[in-house]
């Protein structure tokens, strides 16, 4: 009888386990899609030295009616900082979000960081691109050309991943870039190209005011 019971138990278990371990997967079938099945997301990061940066992705061909607290709560899994845009209705009557997000902790973010000191190089591995159509890439310094990326370089700081077959099985988006010294550091970051615009605005105004001055004090001399 203890044996009948017994076998019973195990069964019961064994039952409870199938039934956890399909839950377990349907959820990491679900999660590949980041939001639902058939939308599209097109990703444009920004990396800093330390790991931190913002970015924005676009998501295209969202069914309406699916409610964009959803997506601010799936994004902020990942990201310390998220806003999302109004949808706008494309010619088929789907949704297209823009999702603007900021991050410090690049482990969170999903970004592995391996620096090699001896040539001077560090590895970004943004793992699998399976909830991902395109992710474009910005880092601070020059990719490496041979072995440097398994995306396509766009320039010597940008890199574009597709999402092939060879990302949904195994393969990993990577880029190896070797990061700027000094003055390049201070000029591709953002507070450069604010200063620069600034340097250039207050020039090109001052130059209107100079080449008004020089045409007034003509008319008083040909007066």
């Amino acid at each position: 009888m203890k044996k009948i019971e017994n076998n019973i138990k195990n069964k019961e278990t064994m039952k409870n386990k199938k039934v956890k371990f399909k839950i377990a997967l349907l959820l990491t079938l679900l999660s590949i899609f980041l939001i639902i099945p058939g939308c599209k997301v097109v990703g444009d990061l920004h990396i800093d030295k330390t790991g931190g940066g913002y970015g924005i992705y676009r998501l295209l061909d969202i069914p309406t009616g699916y409610p964009m607290s959803k997506i601010k709560e799936h994004f902020l899994k990942k990201y310390s900082y998220v806003k999302v845009s109004k949808p706008v209705i494309d010619k088929n009557g789907l949704l297209n979000y823009k999702v603007f997000v900021r991050w410090v902790d690049a482990k969170r973010a999903g970004i592995k960081i391996t620096v090699d000191k001896k040539n001077n190089t560090v590895r970004l591995d943004f793992g699998y691109l399976k909830n991902i159509s395109e992710l474009t890439v910005h880092v601070p310094g020059n990719i490496l050309k041979k072995n440097g990326t398994d995306g396509k370089i766009k320039s010597a700081n940008i890199v574009v991943f597709n999402n092939t077959t060879d990302f949904l099985y195994g393969k990993t988006a990577y880029v190896i870039y070797r990061p700027y010294n000094g003055i390049l550091s201070f000029l591709s970051s953002d507070t450069a190209i604010i200063i620069l615009i600034a340097i250039f605005f207050i020039s090109f105004v001052g130059i209107i005011i100079i080449s008004i001055l020089l045409i007034a004090n003509r008319k008083k001399k040909a007066e």
